[in-house]
């Protein structure tokens, strides 16, 4: 398939320096560039809506590194509970390592019948009666 057409963008503009403009061109000849415009129009707001989002971002990142390195002062009370619940959970291990393990209760081995019906009214009277 051989295109005759020239492509819609102009890549001369890269061999310029800063050269990441694209110059825009309409498909067809004579056409106006007005949707090509307005998208350009959008593209640039959402760069500086992008800017914007960052920078509040970064201002949110600063200020947890801030508070990340404030000093906390914990109360006494604090490390005596965690010391409680380590010596209670510590207890608990070494009870669990010297009794023995449970057996399984035997269940008592009943028949079992397990039915599964659609939600469609119907079936002989008999049936339905057994389902119930």
């Amino acid at each position: 398939m051989v295109k005759s057409q020239k492509s819609a963008v102009d890549t001369s503009a890269l061999q310029h320096e800063g050269g990441a403009k694209v110059e825009l061109r309409p498909r067809n000849p004579g056409e106006a560039l007005k949707v090509a415009k307005t998208v350009l129009r959008r593209r640039e707001q959402n760069l500086e809506e992008k800017a914007e989002r960052a920078k509040k971002i970064r201002r949110l990142k600063r200020r947890e590194d801030r508070d990340c390195h404030k000093q906390v002062i914990k109360s006494a009370q604090h490390f005596v509970k965690r010391a409680r619940l380590r010596s209670v959970d510590n207890k608990r291990v070494v009870f669990a390592k010297k009794t023995p393990a449970r057996k399984p209760r035997e269940q008592a081995r009943c028949p079992l019948i397990l039915v599964v019906r659609n939600g469609r009214e119907g079936g002989s009277p008999e049936v339905q009666a057994g389902l119930k």
